[in-house]
């Protein structure tokens, strides 16, 4: 009786135990995931592809801007100075070519009437109606013309190489003078401005951050030790400290593909560091609520019912 007794309750125990233990991992299974979370956007820095004074800025911070308008400009004194000296030497370059080409018909006409003298000269010099004197000043002038017609091919050469370096001149010219206009690619909103008119600027430095508003997301980095119970398409909850009430609801739509840095590192030598994966999650914010670099708090819930 009395190991009857022992056998039940050790029975007993067990079911308590694997109650337990499945209401634990029941539990565990259902619990939504909560991070915090940055609200992030296609972003681009305004730059200049040439150094110089700003002479104009178009914005201030929170102001917006429309795709292909002017964000800055470069002052373009000498650059203009400069453009129109080149556009100058192509003038110049083409001036001299159809001269060139002019003295090359010249010469050639010239060449041909010393060649047709040179024959006869030889022919009467043959029959000896005319003196060796005058024989030899046709083929001197012969000579004499060919030279000048050969000269005259190589000016005119020369002149087109000139208009060739000339144009060279005048579109790097041009094209630096173009530079000095500063366009933005997308629309959004100015959330950065580094520098002031009259400020000299070099290239590559920032003079604006622009921010589409209409592609902001949120992301999150969450532990390897999770990442395999999310999906691409798992709906989101955001929320706020400023508004804990105000729920903006979001989707899960890109899981790095290689995990990043590490929330916890080995110190014992015993253990792995425990590494993250970032998630892209897309909101619907109609009132437009969430602005880039706000913080944010992230629930995705257990049941990852996606949005249709």
């Amino acid at each position: 009786m009395k190991k009857m007794v022992i056998i039940l309750s050790a029975v007993a125990a067990a079911v308590i135990i694997f109650i337990i233990f499945s209401a634990y991992f029941k539990d565990k299974g259902s619990e939504s995931i909560r991070k915090s979370g940055i609200v992030q956007g296609t972003e681009v820095n305004i730059t200049s592809n040439i150094p110089g004074k700003i002479a104009e800025l178009c914005c201030s911070e929170g102001e917006n801007i429309t795709a292909g308008s002017v964000a800055a400009s470069i002052d373009s004194d000498d650059l203009k100075a400069a453009t129109e000296q080149a556009d100058a030497s192509v003038q110049r370059a083409i001036a001299d070519i159809k001269t060139s080409e002019a003295n090359i018909e010249t010469a050639k006409a010239r060449l041909v009437e010393a060649k047709l003298d040179k024959e006869r000269m030889t022919s009467l010099f043959q029959e000896s109606l005319v003196p060796r004197a005058k024989f030899d000043s046709s083929e001197a002038n012969l000579n004499s013309a060919a030279a000048i017609h050969k000269a005259s091919v190589s000016q005119l050469a020369s002149s087109k190489a000139r208009l060739k370096e000339a144009e060279a001149m005048f579109s790097q010219q041009k094209a630096r003078l173009n530079d000095t206009i500063i366009t933005t690619p997308i629309s959004g909103v100015v959330v950065f401005k580094a520098l002031e008119k009259g400020e000299f600027v070099s290239p590559g430095i920032t003079i604006y951050t622009i921010v589409d508003m209409e592609d902001l997301w949120v992301r999150i980095d969450v532990e390897e030790s999770l990442i395999g119970m999310i999906n691409i398409g798992d709906n989101a909850v955001i929320t706020t400290d400023a508004k804990p009430d105000k729920k903006i609801e979001g989707r899960v739509s890109e899981i790095g593909r290689y995990a990043e840095f590490a929330t916890q590192r080995d110190v014992k030598h015993g253990t792995q560091d425990i590494k993250t994966f970032h998630l892209k999650i897309y909101f619907t914010d109609t009132e437009r609520f969430l602005k880039p670099g706000m913080t944010v708090n992230v629930e995705i819930p257990s049941d990852k019912q996606k949005i249709k």
